[in-house]
């Protein structure tokens, strides 16, 4: 009964402790399997993605094209994903084994994600694109990998921050550079909207669900390393 009691107990400042996280867990994954129901059953979400293709080109611009295909392509996945392995080859090297583990399976492991759901749901990419494009369209990479590496951006540094306004103008651009990833996919004909919506949910419910994991594996292990030393 006693044992019973101590872990109902941790379960209860567990769930306190990191209710957003799964707040956010369960939010993303509901967002994700929506936008794809409505991909399937050809649903309002769909009816928009149709809509918004059609209209797009309404707002093109050469300037603002020529930003959109500079934002594309400097904030690739492929870009995010580097900068993402150097900073957790750095604090590997620092013995800062947490951070390490969870920018490295965060946006290695959320790009492999998003290539698994690429090839299941087989979505084809919007025709008349601004970019060459190949390959399936839901979700789209860009969008996961911008919401995974920003978010760990925010995650890691955001607190350093002592400045209440430094702190909220880092938060903002940060925020602002998530949207304007996914938003130039849309604009560019490289996605559809639904595309970098899964995209930002799956990347969201990815790295959420690591942080609860790594949560309760430090948890355990700390319990067990107490529970040895007495």
């Amino acid at each position: 009964f006693l044992a019973y009691r101590a872990l109902n107990k941790k379960r209860r400042v567990f769930v306190k402790n990191y209710s957003l996280y799964l707040a956010l867990n369960t939010l993303s994954i509901y967002v994700f399997f929506k936008m794809m129901e409505d991909y399937f059953d050809k649903e309002a979400v769909y009816r928009f993605d149709l809509w918004l293709g059609e209209n797009i080109h309404l707002i093109w611009r050469p300037w603002l094209s020529k930003l959109m295909v500079f934002i594309t392509n400097i904030l690739s996945p492929e870009i995010l994903l580097a900068i993402a392995l150097l900073a957790a080859i750095y604090f590997f090297k620092k013995k800062n084994w947490y951070k390490a583990a969870l920018i490295f399976m965060s946006s290695a492991g959320g790009l492999v994600l998003g290539a698994i759901a690429k090839w299941l749901i087989g979505r084809a990419r919007p025709s008349g694109a601004l970019v060459s494009e190949s390959g399936l369209s839901f979700p789209s990479q860009h969008a996961l990998m911008a919401l995974i590496f920003f978010s760990l951006a925010m995650l890691i540094f955001a607190k350093k921050i002592k400045n209440k306004l430094l702190k909220g103008l880092f938060i903002f651009s940060n925020l602002f550079l998530i949207i304007l990833v996914g938003w130039s996919r849309v604009y560019l004909k490289a996605h559809w909207f639904s595309d970098a919506a899964a995209g930002y949910a799956l990347g969201l419910f990815w790295l959420t669900f690591l942080i609860l994991v790594l949560a309760v594996v430090i948890k355990l292990f700390k319990d067990k390393k107490y529970g040895e030393q007495q």
